[in-house]
């Protein structure tokens, strides 16, 4: 059983599926767009098709493909950036989300009925630990010069 992923469009939505599910997804998908995908179930096909369905897609925006598959057995999603993820339906309604000191930052997890989690402190700035952080790697100045410069390290 292969997972088959494809990020689709400049506005990313990701589409993950065991390949046996396709055959089903591809139905929904030809009710939805009157697109033919075509089997999935030859060895043989998979480059080509992985093609067509990455051409298909592309047609679409990210919003338009989850709404067009959100009532389907299709598993997907939208990539949220991060100033659209706390607002999504599904995330908002699980309180994935917190805000502390007027910054957005995921919710402590896992969450326990007895022993509830929560934010400590707001979440640190950008370079706020970099320094300490090195330190502690003992990688050597010309190293650590070379992080910094490449702007890998705030």
């Amino acid at each position: 059983m292969n997972l088959e992923s494809l990020l689709i469009s400049r506005d990313a939505a990701l589409l993950g599926v065991l390949r046996p599910t396709l055959e089903k997804i591809s139905v929904s998908v030809e009710v939805c767009t009157g697109t033919q995908t075509g089997s999935e179930m030859l060895p043989a096909t998979w480059r080509s098709s992985r093609d067509a369905w990455a051409a298909l897609f592309r047609t679409k925006t990210r919003d338009e493909w989850a709404a067009l598959l959100q009532y389907t057995d299709a598993c997907v999603a939208p990539v949220l950036d991060w100033t659209e993820a706390p607002a999504h339906p599904h995330l908002a309604a699980r309180e994935t989300f917190v805000t502390v000191d007027d910054v957005a930052q995921p919710a402590p997890a896992p969450r326990f009925s007895r022993t509830p989690g929560a934010i400590q402190r707001p979440p640190a700035l950008p370079g706020e630990h970099t320094d300490e952080i090195l330190a502690s790697l003992d990688l050597p100045p010309e190293a650590v010069a070379k992080l910094r410069a490449g702007r890998a390290v705030a």
